[in-house]
């Protein structure tokens, strides 16, 4: 298992970077297990390749990378994060301390035909797109042959699911007025105090609710 502590100690040694800013903590959503399982693996695979300069990674809907893109920076490899949301974008951008890391405001459908990687990463992605079935085919068009692709969802009845749910029957009710200025207020004060945040897109709903089932069947 990789130790992510150890990992973040050894960036401190890049210029004005303070590793503590990309500790990740386990949260309900499992976001520190699911950034070892994907740098686990990734590292993994590495073992076995001579010019690791040669290696890409595309990270697809990468949001702000703070939770993902560049926490992978110190594999030492190339790595593209694209998002079509600009000011995620440019907030992964400010943040960024690794030169090996790139991001672009760009859909994946805008991607050069022989742009290849040889590590694509759709995490807690999948769920927003209307036609999941064309996104993995556009994902397989850019991986090389013997290219992995690292693929998670959420689950599709899960905390995020719920919390949806819950806040549907209450924009029903005659308290939504509240609800909303205080959840505003939290947002604002999240924003302010530069906490960790995937992406700066609050308008992007889950439109797909997988099973484990229903996910196989797509692929």
């Amino acid at each position: 298992m990789v130790n992510l502590e150890e990992i973040y100690k050894k960036t401190n040694n890049i210029k004005g970077y303070s590793s503590k800013r990309f500790l990740i903590s386990e949260t309900s959503y499992g976001i520190k297990k699911r950034l070892e399982f994907i740098k686990g693996n990734i590292e993994e695979k590495l073992t076995t390749v001579k010019d690791k300069n040669k290696i890409q990674i595309l990270d697809i809907g990468c949001g702000t990378g703070e939770l993902l893109t560049i926490p992978l920076g110190n594999l030492g490899i190339k790595i593209l994060g694209i998002d079509i949301h600009g000011p995620s974008i440019q907030k992964a951008k400010e943040i960024n301390p690794y030169s090996n890391i790139s991001f672009k405001c760009i859909s994946l459908t805008k991607l050069k035909e022989n742009c290849k990687f040889d590590f694509i990463i759709l995490s807690e992605v999948l769920e927003h797109f209307k036609n999941p079935e064309k996104v993995l085919i556009f994902i397989k068009q850019h991986l090389n042959p013997l290219g992995y692709c690292f693929v998670t969802i959420p689950n599709g009845y899960g905390p995020f699911e719920i919390e949806n749910r819950v806040w549907k029957i209450l924009i029903k009710s005659k308290i939504i007025k509240i609800v909303k200025q205080i959840k505003k207020f939290f947002n604002e004060k999240n924003i302010r105090n530069n906490s960790k945040k995937d992406t700066l897109n609050f308008n992007s709903p889950h439109i797909q609710f997988f099973t484990i089932r229903r996910f196989k069947i797509i692929k």
